[in-house]
């Protein structure tokens, strides 16, 4: 749920349909309940056949799992919501350790002092205990029905809590479209940018930073407003350079939000701020709700309305630079380069991709395939394939670019970054590669701050 929440975003494309938030919510808490009977079910059969059963009431330890699962899930989907990190998992075994082990796993609960007793009956893990041993030892007594009430109570309360996430996604799509077109976008639909949208207060303010969540960039009928957050020094004496950052996730998941992801433990938002840069991280539509170009098109809307809002935002509209990994390093590379039908107001000065495709008519296209899923029917025509790579769009007139690529990627090989390296150069253009020994892909292996250093030193010497 947390990597669905956090990293896929799949609640926040579920929410641009017809589903609710209600309906997600149930929806994940019937998918743990029926794992729970599976489970459940298996566990009572194999006891019985080993003779270890001591009451025909054991039976109804079957419902009481139902509703032990129901209040655990619930509980989970509600906590869930408030994590912001991998880290964070850390407090949830914080707290289920000690309540495994005092909640009578081991020891009855007389055994306690009576303050220790008194706590340990607050546990949620102890009516479930209850709940099951009672009907196991044929011990039926009125504290069971205490303890399902309990257990309903809770469970009740963690399904309203609900996954608050999706809720905020909900909120904003409201109103705006009632589900998702049949057919694909038309070309009116597919405008860069249909408003210019208004630097809102800041979400949060530092000593160092100010940062604005959730800017409107495009709103594309038949689509979930596209987003953007903005991180801004809070010092600047004077307009400062801006760096776009596109995230990655084979086009089809991810999130914008840096500090939520996996790149969180090198901070590049937070090096970039001190730095002196401005950083805009940016979503973009998933190969599951449009085809390529769609993305293309959005990341341009994203840079032409950050251009738009450069004045009072405090950036200078003269010094843009793209900055991604893997799938988003692709889409930064095509920003670039890929100036097909585009003005100057989406154009980028520098570009910095990150273990990134430049060919996608080298990759495995079948439709199950993250490219098949970006391009869509264009998979099978390789003349559309190759110009949907940046490789397609090499000329003197590129914007410098840094490629940074472990040799030892399993996913993206690291020939894809040699080869748009030795094209750009042989055009004329300037271009860098720094190829990371032993890295896979994300860097695995490697320490992420170095790469994040090269490309801040990068553009610092190109804007």
């Amino acid at each position: 749920m947390f990597f669905k929440l956090k990293d896929d975003r799949i609640y926040e494309s579920m929410v641009t349909t017809p589903l609710s938030v209600a309906d997600i919510a149930f929806g994940e808490i019937g998918w743990a309940l029926l794992r729970g009977v599976a489970a459940a079910t298996g566990f009572l059969a194999i006891v019985s056949v080993l003779g270890y059963v001591e009451s025909p009431w054991i039976l109804l330890a079957l419902p009481g799992a139902v509703l032990i699962g129901f209040c655990f899930a619930a509980i989970g989907l509600a906590v869930t919501t408030w994590l912001r990190t991998m880290q964070d998992f850390q407090l949830i075994q914080l707290v289920m350790l000690p309540m495994f082990l005092f909640a009578t796993t081991f020891y009855p609960v007389t055994v306690y002092p009576e303050p220790v007793r008194i706590l340990v009956k607050c546990l949620p893990l102890y009516h479930g205990i209850e709940l099951l041993r009672g009907p196991a030892l044929g011990d039926l007594h009125p504290g069971l029905l205490l303890s399902a009430g309990y257990l309903l109570a809770l469970g009740g309360g963690g399904r309203l809590r609900g996954p608050a996430e999706a809720r905020t996604s909900a909120d904003v799509v409201t109103g705006t479209r009632p589900g998702r077109g049949a057919g694909e976008p038309t070309d009116e639909e597919l405008v860069r940018n249909s408003r210019v949208g208004k630097v809102p207060p800041p979400h949060a303010r530092t000593p160092d930073r100010v940062e604005y969540r959730d800017v409107v960039y495009a709103e594309i009928d038949g689509y979930r407003p596209l987003m953007l957050d903005l991180t801004v020094p809070a010092a600047a004496s004077a307009p400062v350079p801006l760096l776009i950052w596109i995230h990655g996730g084979a086009w089809r998941r991810g999130s914008p939000r840096v500090g939520e992801s996996w790149l969180g433990v090198a901070d590049p938002v937070g090096a970039a701020v001190a730095a002196g840069y401005a950083v805009a991280t940016v979503q973009y539509r998933f190969s599951g709700e449009a085809h390529y170009p769609a993305q293309r098109d959005d990341v341009r809307a994203a840079v032409a309305t950050l251009r738009g809002l450069a004045p009072e935002a405090g950036l200078d509209p003269g010094r843009f630079g793209a900055w991604g990994e893997s799938a988003g390093g692709h889409l930064a590379a095509v920003l670039g380069l890929d100036r097909r039908d585009a003005g100057p107001e989406s154009r980028v000065q520098a570009v910095v991709a990150w273990y990134a495709p430049s060919d996608l008519a080298a990759f495995d296209r079948a439709p199950g395939s993250p490219e098949g899923r970006l391009l869509g029917p264009a998979a099978r025509q390789d003349e559309a394939a190759r110009l949907a790579g940046p490789l397609a769009h090499v000329s003197a007139q590129a914007p410098p670019t840094l490629l940074v690529h472990g040799d030892a990627d399993p996913l993206v090989p690291c020939d894809q970054s040699r080869r748009f390296a030795a094209a750009l150069t042989g055009a004329g253009a300037t271009a860098e590669l720094v190829v990371v020994p032993g890295a896979g892909h994300c860097f695995d292996g490697a320490d992420l701050r170095e790469p994040v250093r090269l490309s801040l030193d990068f553009f610092d010497r190109h804007l």
